[in-house]
C-alpha cells in the first residue's frame, strides 16, 4: 500500500490513515498487476477488496447503505459481488451518515 508491502491477501489493514491511498495488487502465478485507489473515511467505514477476476468482496458495518454503480446492493455484513471488467463506482453510507467512495477499473 503506497509503494510499502502491506502483506498477502486475504489481508486485513486495521488504523489505515484516512484519505486516498494506492494499492498494487500483484498475482505473480499469473502474472497480473492491477493498481486501484481506496478512499478511507474518518470513520474507516468498511473495506474493499478485489479479485483479478472481477469480483469484489465488502464487508461494512450493520446497517451500512452500499450503492454499487448507483444501484444499492443488500447483504448483511458481506458479500462477494461478481463485476463485469470496466469502471464502476462504490459509495459506502455509515449509519451514522458518514460517506466514503471508490472508482476503480476492473
Amino acid at each position: 500500500m503506497d509503494g510499502e508491502k502491506a502483506g498477502e491477501t486475504p489481508l486485513l489493514l486495521e488504523n489505515v490513515e484516512q484519505g486516498v491511498h494506492r494499492l498494487d495488487l500483484v498475482n505473480e502465478d499469473l502474472q497480473l498487476r492491477l493498481q486501484v485507489e481506496v478512499n478511507i473515511p474518518p470513520d474507516g467505514c468498511g473495506e474493499a477488496f478485489h479479485k483479478f477476476f472481477g469480483a469484489l468482496h465488502l464487508s461494512t458495518p450493520t446497517g451500512s447503505q452500499i450503492l454499487l454503480d448507483g444501484l444499492e446492493v443488500h447483504f448483511d455484513t458481506s458479500a462477494d459481488i461478481a463485476l463485469l471488467p470496466g469502471f464502476h463506482t462504490l459509495r459506502c453510507v455509515h449509519p451514522t451518515g458518514k460517506e466514503g467512495g471508490l472508482l476503480t477499473n476492473f
